[in-house]
């Protein structure tokens, strides 16, 4: 009975110094020096993977994915080099390291057709991701580190740089000499070094988060060529957030903070349009040097040292006329009494009824009486709408959908039993009455709301007393006018007619018979 009881003590205390064994090997293991592989891999056009032994895998030619880090350091080496169209690079959390004095380059793209690079870290390197004469180009959910230019397209059309992480770059992402119809979206970019910089046309710039560490010198967003949109992008810290040296660019629903200029035009920078926007906490909320035919307004400016300065008395306009209206100034109030071009109708309407003027040579208006929202609506067609909402009340949880109904729905929000107000822009491309608009603030109907239109627009003003409420906006047609939803009753219906034809069709052919 004792042997049997010390054996199983034996076989315990064994048990234990194994388990403490492996525990403490496995926790060596993970504190020991990173393996990587060491030289350029190579991706041929006809499939291959070279040298033998890289670590990049393939079963079918188009799923590329790493097993092992890369490290590349000799003389202007690249790490990776796609030379296959039509593939799909996955990093599989892996990384390609490098190093900046030797200008490597993580992953080298010249004169490639869709290919994705994904799930990859890039790091230390001249270049992070270069795509040269390339077209169809996706670099999507990557960590791109430590490089003097993160990721850098030229003469690149077509491509998508996405949901990536770029750290502590010289600069994170260019968009360089002819390199159009590119969209930068979703991406997280920190540290010291320019953000995005974009130097060719028709580029979209949408939904990133740039936060430039407090640098006096970098820009967020910097733009020297002409009709890019550059569209609800968070921008915090920079010495300009956004810059301009081009014309005929769109900057609106962006997030503009902490900068030492929040938007900077400079000579050359004409015929652009700012709005939407909510500038705060910057030395100057737009600063425009020889810069004209601007036109700024539905911005929202506070907490700036100077709200707007011009230099060299350049012309631009401060308000998108009557109904639209124009910019909300923190500093500046007055009485809303009347509405009209002139302001001389009695009624509310959102706006203040006598102009403003932030600075000499400045005037807007139409100043509007409380903050400007921009809510996105969504896209159709390739056009993206947006709901904007001037209202002293916070404005949450937008509801709007097509397939449910021609309505939108949204909450207030304010101090109990004062009065609040909202004026709505619809497009009227996205939802619009043949008659009159049914409006309920929590279920009671507003039978008195001022209606406003122009071309393109519907503007709707009304009031309500505080507290949370829900306001609902029904019109009768929504884009688009078809629904969704009715697509597989109308399928149903053109396939039954199909064969119903295709029947008929059958028996006016039928062939005689025959004698034999």
């Amino acid at each position: 009975m004792r042997f049997g009881v010390l054996m199983a003590l034996k076989f315990v205390v064994c048990m234990m110094v194994l388990v403490l064994t492996l525990s403490f090997c496995g926790f060596v293991s993970r504190f020991s020096v990173v393996h990587a592989w060491v030289g350029t891999v190579y991706i041929r056009g006809n499939g291959s993977v070279e040298p033998f032994g890289a670590p990049i895998n393939t079963t079918d030619g188009v799923v590329y994915r790493l097993w092992d880090n890369i490290s590349v350091s000799s003389l202007m080496a690249s790490g990776i080099v796609i030379e296959r169209d039509n593939i799909i690079l996955d990093g599989n959390g892996f990384s390609v390291q490098g190093s900046k004095s030797s200008l490597t380059i993580g992953v080298n793209l010249k004169q490639r057709n869709n290919v994705t690079v994904m799930n990859l870290n890039v790091q230390g390197h001249a270049i992070g991701i270069n795509v040269y004469q390339s077209l169809n180009i996706k670099i999507q959910a990557c960590n791109i580190i430590d490089n003097t230019w993160g990721t850098d397209l030229t003469y690149s059309n077509s491509s998508i740089v996405q949901e990536n992480n770029l750290v502590d770059n010289g600069h994170a992402i260019r968009l360089g000499a002819s390199s159009t119809y590119n969209t930068v979206s979703s991406n997280n970019v920190t540290g010291g070094g320019n953000g995005i910089i974009i130097q060719d046309n028709f580029n979209v710039v949408s939904a990133n988060y740039l936060n430039g560490s407090f640098s006096e010198t970098a820009t967020g967003i910097g733009i020297g060529a002409s009709e890019n949109k550059i569209l609800w992008n968070t921008v915090t810290a920079y010495g300009v957030d956004i810059s301009l040296s081009a014309s005929k660019n769109l900057i609106y629903g962006n997030n503009i903070t902490l900068s030492g200029i929040g938007v900077g035009l400079s000579e050359n920078a004409n015929n652009n349009t700012i709005a939407g926007n909510t500038i705060a906490a910057s030395g100057y909320g737009i600063y425009i040097y020889m810069a004209s035919n601007n036109r700024i307004y539905h911005n929202t400016f506070y907490e700036n040292g100077l709200d707007i300065f011009v230099e060299n008395g350049a012309v631009n306009y401060f308000d998108g006329g009557y109904p639209s209206g124009g910019n909300y100034w923190e500093g500046y109030s007055g009485a809303d009494s009347n509405h009209g071009p002139g302001q001389n109708i009695a009624g509310s309407d959102g706006i203040i009824d006598t102009p403003y003027s932030p600075s000499a040579g400045i005037i807007d208006n139409y100043p509007l009486a409380a903050p400007f929202v921009a809510i996105r609506a969504g896209t159709w067609n390739g056009l993206t709408f947006s709901f904007e909402v001037i209202s002293n009340s916070t404005i949450s949880d937008l509801q709007f959908n097509p397939q449910i109904g021609p309505f939108l729905k949204f909450n207030v929000s304010g101090m109990y039993e004062t009065t609040g107000f909202c004026r709505i822009t619809i497009p009227k491309k996205v939802l619009w009455t043949e008659n009159s608009w049914n409006i309920t603030v929590n279920g009671q109907k507003i039978e008195n709301y001022l209606e406003l239109i122009d071309e393109e627009n519907t503007y709707i003003y009304f009031t309500y007393n505080h507290s949370t409420k829900t306001v609902t906006v029904q019109g009768t047609h929504i884009i688009p006018e078809l629904q969704p939803s009715m697509f597989p009753l109308l399928f149903m219906a053109l396939s039954i007619l199909a064969i119903i034809f295709a029947n008929k069709t059958q028996k006016k052919a039928k062939p005689p018979k025959t004698s034999f």
